[in-house]
């Protein structure tokens, strides 16, 4: 068979995920895509069974059954119409010939963008230097507040050898919490099976407890299940996860036990405290239809987890364990504890909701918890304070319209333009004419919340919105049934029997209603109620404005967040694993800084910190940081983006096949993904070849946000944040597990901007730098590529013998030659200088061996200068002799040589770089003339 007749006989279908209509860059690569195949000579079609416009309920491939009959092929130009792809955006990506004024809107705005993440960027290298020299300087010291300890090489702590559940058990019977930082890879998950207890109980805690990674773990250990109102099935992965009502019931693997468990999950996201209510039930329990049954039915919440939480081996999540158990006998082993233990709560409102939830609190709205006030005074007391709080909100409004109309500092104005309007820039905005006044309003709010809640709850039922009514007259029945077996006189027991026989009627038919909620998941018409729910729940205002009104008035457990039109508020609840304070907590991970455990998880016991001696754990691996513009921000743009794709294409031809973790919305294919791939996975064990593009930057301003609400204030913010982006690096790095196949060989390739590797070297590792321009000629800055271009040109003109003008190289590139003289005369030379330049490098060779060669490429220093590779080359040399010399040696060899007036200047500049609240001065000024 030739090509022609297999390409009329194959046609080949795309099969694609859910929503992937609705996404830009999705459908702008599937119609690449196809389009290229269909230029192959194939017939492609698309299928298509109502999922590519639909994210919030389509059905993967995986994921849909039996009932899913309709499915069509549709054609390119079908799909075209229908996506994202054919619509007007203001940021829109295109792959055709663009408009001229759409393209150059969408340039500028990637160039905004831009801007604004190097503002972000700078501030943060900013810091960094500060930092630097803060320490360095022996004239200046940092204040101690909130210090967060560096991360340790070798681990901090004591250090110990030989068996590690002899170690921590050691000291859990010395009467400490014991935290194990031991590099990645030295078998501290495993320790786990090792750690017995005479007289408790072992709870193993880790966010992966329905898939360990150690199948002894899931084996010995009994999982604490959830409320799950749909169960948990296999996913494609092979993992085991919370199912939803399009999974078929027939692949469930645990069976839903709670019909309210999306209510408890929907009303706590949006702030409402459902859990904490005492010693009373909580008012979604007390109204459920199956409460009386749910503690003694097997297979339902309550039933269960008592069940489970009586096993001597446990394994769970820290939410789900019980509140008012005794700790003090058993212990608990938190694995990677960064990724489960949170004290914060982020609640998302918009200006609109605000004004929804006052109009709903202003029943409450009384100033003083008190049964003096009359109907009528309470009700203009009421009046007085909603007004009150009224004038106060009015004052949000303003900040949640264009950012740029507002007076922000400068040193902030980038960081709101991108992350929103900063706690203290809020309070500095809003006036709070009465604060004692609005402490009591708030305190009366407090003081109703739980009789709140359960007004809500009961409006909820009442409206059969939660499954079933409930029975109410179950003793009057029983009352009844008793007198009726009795001899009574006709005219009563008529009477009797009217009433028995109604109250027996609606008896039944709540039984028959029991039965249907027993069938739940078999119901249509429960799922449709379920649907109900979940849309009341989300109509709900969140319930934010109370935390709104206590931070105004100075509460440091809250911090607030405007950006655009939504105001996220973050709560903090210090008391959240108090529950645990008398627990033996042992807790395994590398990377957690210590001190801030101890403030997230309150303990009676001291903490002690160990770590395994072993050898240096990276001496096998080289990392290549690759400098790539663009790359600042984990949203690149398409420009970015297509450069690191150039990148990573050259690796793979030199090094063969590339396993890549990226960030989880990149459009790039990808085997794994920052804050999921890059922590705890063994997924990448042994791989010779790994690839990590951009940075890990947490979310700057939600980082931000949780770090003022846990400590109350930003000192030691950024020292903070530069130690989590550290952490997330350093367990990327231990992701192959170089240290476990000593005789291998491994390379890693870090695809980012402006990153400073340098803090890895102390492992053992080897780090070199290079530019993203090293590996293919359009991988650079639109300068760079330009440059490049530019010596390109040159060395045509000069192969062909023809004159090099500045309108003959323009000519060659296809610009004019205004473009050109500027872009030669900001590299600081001139075109006679950058033409004797190229002739003596040509005269070692090639420009094609210098530029696309392997071995030379880009040695001569001053073509990296030119195509400005040597990036701040004098701020890192002059810094680098610091470090070599240390910082006395420095000031004496080579400050000194200044004259004194200069050296004194040089004093002042570096004073000026700190900041002066966060130094303290221990001797002498600079030297003056005597």
């Amino acid at each position: 068979m030739n090509d022609t007749d297999y390409t009329e006989q194959c046609e080949i279908i795309l099969i694609a995920d859910a929503g992937v209509g609705v996404n830009p860059q999705i459908s702008t690569s599937h119609i690449s895509t196809m389009k290229m195949i269909e230029g192959w000579g194939y017939d492609i079609s698309l299928a298509d069974w109502g999922q590519l416009n639909d994210k919030e309920n389509g059905l993967d491939i995986d994921e849909i059954d039996l009932k899913t009959t309709e499915i069509n092929l549709i054609s390119i130009q079908d799909f075209k119409n229908r996506s994202e792809y054919n619509k007007p955006h203001k940021y829109a990506y295109y792959s055709d010939e663009p408009d001229t004024i759409a393209y150059q809107e969408y340039v500028e705005w990637e160039k905004e963008q831009e801007e604004i993440e190097e503002a972000i960027y700078t501030e943060r290298k900013i810091y960094q230097f500060k930092d630097f020299l803060s320490q360095g300087f022996k004239k200046l010291a940092k204040k101690k507040a909130n210090q967060l300890s560096k991360i340790n090489p070798f681990g901090e702590g004591e250090s110990y050898t030989g068996n590690r559940a002899k170690k921590l058990l050691e000291e859990i019977r010395n009467g400490c919490d014991v935290l194990d930082n031991t590099f990645m890879g030295d078998g501290k998950s495993h320790s786990v099976l090792e750690i017995g207890s005479e007289e408790g109980q072992i709870i193993y805690l880790s966010k992966n407890h329905r898939n360990p990674s150690i199948p002894e773990i899931k084996r010995i250990f009994t999982d604490i299940n959830p409320r799950t109102q749909w169960g948990f099935y296999f996913n494609n992965e092979g993992l085991l996860v919370e199912a939803s009502e399009l999974i078929n019931p027939d692949s469930l693997v645990i069976k839903p036990n709670c019909i309210r468990a999306d209510m408890f999950k929907g009303l706590i996201n949006k702030g409402y405290d459902v859990e904490n209510s005492g010693d009373t039930i909580n008012p979604i329990c007390l109204n459920c239809p199956l409460f009386s049954k749910c503690s003694d039915t097997p297979g339902m919440y309550k039933h269960d987890k008592r069940k489970q939480t009586e096993a001597k081996y446990q394994r769970g999540f820290p939410d789900s364990l019980p509140r008012d158990k005794d700790y003090s006998k058993h212990i608990l082993i938190f694995d990677e504890p960064s990724e489960q233990l949170s004290t914060t709560q982020e609640i998302i409102e918009t200006w609109e909701e605000i004004i929804i939830e006052l109009d709903r609190l202003r029943p409450y709205l009384t100033s003083q918890i008190t049964e003096t006030l009359n109907e009528s005074e309470t009700q203009v007391q009421t009046e007085e304070n909603y007004q009150f709080i009224d004038r106060l909100v009015q004052q949000l409004k303003p900040l949640f319209k264009k950012k740029k109309s507002l007076d922000i500092p400068s040193d902030k104005r980038g960081q709101s333009l991108k992350y929103g309007l900063e706690h203290e820039i809020i309070l500095g905005l809003i006036s709070v004419e009465d604060k004692e006044k609005l402490s009591q309003i708030v305190a009366q709010l407090e003081f109703l919340e739980s009789e709140f809640i359960g007004e809500l709850m009961g409006k909820l039922d009442r409206d059969h919105l939660l499954g079933v009514e409930q029975f109410d007259h179950e003793k009057e029945y029983q009352e009844l049934k008793k007198q009726l077996s009795k001899e009574l006189p006709i005219t009563e027991r008529n009477k009797l029997s009217i009433r028995f026989n109604y109250l027996d009627e609606e008896r039944n038919e709540f039984k028959k209603k029991i039965k249907m909620v027993n069938s739940y998941h078999n119901s249509q018409k429960n799922i449709d109620y379920v649907k109900e729910i979940s849309q009341k729940i989300a109509d709900l205002p969140p319930n934010g404005l109370i935390n709104i009104l206590k931070a105004l008035l100075g509460d440091t457990n809250i911090s607030l967040r405007i950006a655009g039109n939504k105001c996220k508020i973050v709560v903090n609840d210090p008391n959240k694993y108090a529950f645990l304070k008398d627990a033996k907590k042992i807790y395994l991970e590398t990377t957690i800084d210590s001190n801030h455990l101890q403030k997230i998880i309150p303990s009676s016991r001291p903490l002690k910190v160990v770590h395994r001696e072993i050898p240096l754990p990276l001496e096998n691996l080289e990392i290549t940081n690759i400098n790539t513009p663009g790359l600042k921000t984990n949203n690149p743009t398409k420009t970015a983006t297509n450069r690191s794709q150039k990148v990573l294409r050259e690796l793979t031809n030199r090094y063969g096949d590339m396993a890549l973790i990226t960030h989880k919305g990149d459009i790039m294919d990808k085997d794994g993904y920052y804050f999921r791939d890059n922590i705890g996975s063994n997924k990448f064990e042994g791989n010779p070849n790994l690839a990590f593009k951009g940075t890990p930057n947490p979310n700057y301003g939600a980082i931000m946000d949780e770090y003022r609400a846990i400590y109350g204030n930003l000192d030691g913010f950024e020292a903070y944040y530069d130690r989590l982006i550290k952490a997330q690096i350093l367990q990327g790095v231990g992701r192959q597990r170089c240290q476990r196949y000593p005789e291998q060989k491994f390379r890693l390739f870090m695809i980012a901007t402006d990153l400073n590797l340098d803090f890895l070297k102390d492992y053992g590792c080897k780090i070199s730098n290079h530019h993203s321009l090293e590996y293919h000629p359009e991988a650079g800055s639109p300068t760079q590529v330009a440059r490049l271009e530019t010596l390109s040109a040159i060395a045509d003109l000069s192969a062909r013998g023809t004159k090099i003008t500045l309108q003959a190289i323009g000519d060659l590139r296809d610009v004019s030659r205004e473009a050109v003289r500027k872009l030669i005369q900001k590299s600081g030379l001139t075109l006679a200088k950058l033409i004797r330049f190229m002739q003596k490098i040509l005269s070692t060779g090639s420009i094609d061996t210098l530029i696309e060669g392997v071995d030379r490429k880009f040695e001569v220093k001053q073509l990296r200068q030119f195509l400005e590779l040597e990036f701040e080359a004098i701020a890192t040399e002059t810094l680098a002799d610091i470090k070599t010399m240390g910082w006395e040696v420095f000031e004496k060899t080579y400050l000194q040589t200044f004259p004194e007036p200069v050296l004194a200047r040089i004093a002042a500049v570096l004073l000026a770089l700190i900041d002066e609240e966060r130094i303290i001065f221990d001797s002498s000024p600079p030297p003056q003339n005597e």
